[in-house]
C-alpha cells in the first residue's frame, strides 16, 4: 500500500451550495477556502485527487427514501448545477458520479483507491455523504482523515453530531495546518472534536455575518460563482 494519501473530494457542486436549488445552503460553502487550500498543496506533494460527485438523471435515480418523499431532483446531468465549483478540477485529476451518499457506491471509486493506506476526505455534507462515505473507507481498510475546516454540514447542530460521530467510529479529524505544515506520518486529531467543530462553523457564520442576508439577491442577480467569492473571502482560514 502507498502511504502517500490520496485527497477524496466530495460533492463540491453548485446546486448544494446555491439557495435557489432543492438543496442549496449557502453555508456550505464554508469548507471552500480550505478544500481550495488543500488542493493547491496535494497537487505541490503530487498527491492523487479523486472527485466524486452526484449526478441524476431525474427523480427516479434520486434515494429511495428521497424518492417516496417526493423530492425534487437535483445536480441533474448537464445542467450548471451539477458542475463542479470552479478552479477545483485539474486535467490530471479523476472524477467519478454517483447517484447514492457514499463516494464509494461511484462505479470505479473502489479501484481507484486500491492500494491507498490513507484518504483525506473534504467537501459535503458532513451530516450526509460524507459521513456515509467515510464509514465505507474505514470499512475498505482506508486509515481516514478529515480536515475540520473543509468539510460543511447542513446545519450547525447536525455539522456538530455528524463531526462527533466520525471521530469516535471511523476518522481522524484534524486541523488544515496539520495537513499544511507536516508529514501524513505526524498527523494527529484535534483534542475535543465537538467544540473545534462548534468554533469552527460559529467563526465562520460570525464571519460570513454581514453578506448572509445579500446570498439569495446575489446568487440571483450575478450567480452563484460571484456569491461563493464573497463567502469565501469573508471566511478564507
Amino acid at each position: 500500500m502507498t502511504t502517500a494519501p490520496t485527497v477524496l473530494l466530495v460533492d463540491l457542486q453548485y446546486d448544494f451550495f446555491d439557495p435557489r436549488s432543492a438543496v442549496g445552503n449557502p453555508a456550505k460553502g464554508f469548507c471552500l477556502p480550505a478544500v481550495r487550500r488543500i488542493v493547491v498543496h496535494a497537487r505541490s506533494r503530487g498527491w492523487p485527487i479523486l472527485h466524486v460527485i452526484t449526478e441524476h438523471e431525474d427523480t427516479t435515480s434520486l434515494p429511495g427514501h428521497l424518492r417516496r418523499r417526493e423530492a425534487t431532483a437535483y445536480a441533474v446531468r448537464d445542467t450548471p448545477g451539477a458542475r463542479v465549483v470552479q478552479g477545483l478540477v485539474d486535467e490530471k485529476d479523476r472524477l467519478l458520479r454517483k447517484t447514492k451518499y457514499s463516494a464509494f457506491s461511484a462505479t470505479g471509486c473502489t479501484a481507484a483507491l486500491a492500494g491507498v493506506e490513507r484518504v483525506i476526505i473534504a467537501g459535503i455534507a458532513s451530516d450526509c455523504c460524507i459521513l456515509h462515505t467515510a464509514f465505507d473507507a474505514e470499512a475498505n481498510g482506508k486509515q481516514v482523515f478529515i480536515p475540520l475546516e473543509a468539510v460543511s454540514g447542513s446545519n450547525e447542530t447536525l455539522h456538530v453530531a455528524a463531526m462527533e460521530i466520525l471521530e469516535k467510529s471511523v476518522a481522524t479529524i484534524i486541523s488544515l495546518s496539520t495537513i499544511l505544515e507536516h508529514e501524513p506520518d505526524h498527523w494527529r486529531a484535534l483534542a475535543d472534536v465537538a467544540q473545534a467543530s462548534w468554533a469552527w462553523y460559529q467563526r465562520s457564520t460570525s464571519l460570513s455575518a454581514a453578506a448572509a442576508a445579500s446570498y439569495d439577491d446575489l446568487s440571483a442577480r450575478s450567480g452563484v460563482d460571484v456569491m461563493l467569492d464573497a463567502l469565501e473571502r469573508a471566511i478564507a482560514p
